[in-house]
């Protein structure tokens, strides 16, 4: 289990069932999913439970590409925008 952990700098605080508590007790701001394997009806539950006290949720997701000549500066823009 990653709770407890840091990863990328972002605090892992818990897993199933936690949600509300930790919102509460940490003062949240905004919530980052970063597993794709989570269900669309989790990531609704998540959502109402975001909206509830105003904090925002993001999808984190993993782009391939191919990289060829100057390409490789549009990488590099897009993986520094802030928004990962």
């Amino acid at each position: 289990m990653k709770q407890g952990k840091v990863i990328h700098g972002l605090r892992v605080f818990g897993g199933n069932g936690l949600l509300a508590k930790i919102v509460t007790e940490q003062k949240i701001e905004q919530i980052l999913i970063s597993s794709p394997r989570i269900s669309e009806d989790r990531i609704n539950e998540i959502l109402r439970i975001c909206e509830a006290r105003n904090i925002q949720l993001k999808r984190m997701t993993i782009r391939i590409e191919n990289i060829a000549g100057d390409r490789l500066a549009d990488v590099a823009r897009y993986t520094s925008n802030g928004d990962l």
